[in-house]
This record gives structure tokens, C-alpha cells and sequence, in this order.
């Protein structure tokens, strides 16, 4: 069974049990910018990533992970603004329309809904915060705590690994550098002992009460 975030088992069975599978092939768009999905779509497989149009073309800002739900509309006047694109084979599960207004008379699922649309909104304020830092490696840590914690469900500890799933290319795209400035930056971080990724997992070393501040001072330094 497809694991979805925060979604208990009952209500995860459900929504898979009535979702139809669909493929995307690599670079297919999942979900066009200023349009709705009809229902909801869950992130089965595969890599999906987040899309803004920016300076006369799209510009990738965030990754989409397996278990992802990538669109949510409890008010069907409110588009969406941004683009969804594979970036990988994806395997989507499409619950209709209609069987979504059907459980969303569950009030368990309905909050869940609610409280899932609140944290998209708070990560993208959490990504945008990423992208603003002065330096590429203030960039680079702040989206990988983003990208920890987001995964996790909770704030990150003194150490944490997670698996890893994004190319250095996408990564580059999203800080807005080349792959060797980048591979220079994740170097130095590594020396650091800041930030390591390897074998498709990620390390991210912090004492607990250092606050994101601090790290990024740590990461200047």
C-alpha cells in the first residue's frame, strides 16, 4: 500500500481503493500552472517536482517525493499557480471528483485535508526563505533542513540521514548554479562535517539547540 503522510490506515485504504493509477512519462506535466486537479493526486513513484514561470521559463523549486499529495482543493475557485512536472517515470493515483466529496464527509479526512494544504503553504514559505540566504552554502543547508524535516514530520535533530532522491542536476536548478559550483560548495560542506551525501543518502550534522542562525554562521565560517 502507497504510504501517505499523516493519513492513518483506514482512510489511506479508502483513498487508494478508490484511486485509479496514471503514468507520466519523464518531463510530463502532472498538474498545469492556474488549473485544478479534478479530486486529488497522490505521488505514487517516481520524482515530480514544483514549477514556477519565472524570467520566460519555468524554473524548478522544490522536489515532490513519493507520498506526496500534490494537489488538494477544498475550494474548487481557488487554481493553483504552479506547474507540476515529472521529472522522472511517475506513477500518480487519481481519486475522481466525486468520490473526493464523498470523504470529505469524514471529518477525519477532511481535517486531514485542511491540515495538509496549511503545510504545503508553510513549506513553500520555508523554500522561498532558502532561497533568499546570502550565500550558496546558507542555500544549500536551509534547503536541505527544509527537505528533512519536511520528510521526517519533525524538526531535525543534533544528526539526521534520509534517503536522498534528488539528481545534482535538479539540485543545481533549484539553488540556481551550475553542478560545479555546487559540487565545490557540497565539498566544502562535507569537509565541514556540516552536510555529507552519499549512496543516495543524506547527513545533516547540528548540535540540538543550534538554532538555523547559527548554522548558517557555521556554514559561512
Amino acid at each position: 500500500m502507497v504510504y501517505i503522510p499523516r493519513l492513518d490506515e483506514r482512510l489511506t485504504g479508502l483513498v487508494v481503493g478508490s484511486s485509479a493509477r496514471v503514468e507520466v512519462p519523464k518531463n510530463g506535466i502532472i498538474l498545469k500552472g492556474g488549473k485544478s486537479a479534478d479530486g486529488m493526486i497522490f505521488l505514487e513513484s517516481g520524482l515530480a517536482g514544483l514549477h514556477v514561470y519565472s524570467e520566460g521559463c519555468e524554473q524548478l523549486i522544490s522536489p515532490i517525493a513519493p507520498g506526496a499529495c500534490i494537489d488538494i482543493r477544498l475550494d474548487r475557485d481557488s487554481p493553483g499557480a504552479f506547474t507540476v512536472r515529472a521529472l522522472s517515470r511517475c506513477t500518480l493515483l487519481h481519486l475522481p471528483e466525486a468520490r473526493f466529496r464523498q470523504l470529505t464527509k469524514d471529518p477525519d479526512f477532511r481535517n486531514w485535508c485542511s491540515a495538509s494544504q496549511q503545510r504545503n503553504f508553510a513549506l513553500l514559505g520555508r523554500i522561498a526563505g532558502a532561497a533568499v540566504q546570502k550565500t550558496t552554502e546558507r542555500k544549500i543547508v536551509q534547503f536541505v533542513l527544509v527537505f528533512i524535516e519536511t520528510y521526517l514530520g519533525r524538526p531535525a535533530g543534533r544528526e539526521e540521514t534520509v534517503p536522498w532522491v534528488i539528481t545534482q542536476t535538479h539540485f543545481a536548478e533549484m539553488l540556481g548554479v551550475t553542478r560545479t559550483h555546487l559540487n565545490a560548495r557540497l565539498t566544502a560542506l562535507a569537509r565541514k562535517g556540516t552536510l555529507e551525501i552519499r549512496n543516495r543518502k543524506m547527513t545533516l550534522r547540528r548540535p540540538c539547540h543550534m538554532a538555523e542562525a547559527e548554522l548558517e554562521e557555521s556554514c559561512a565560517g
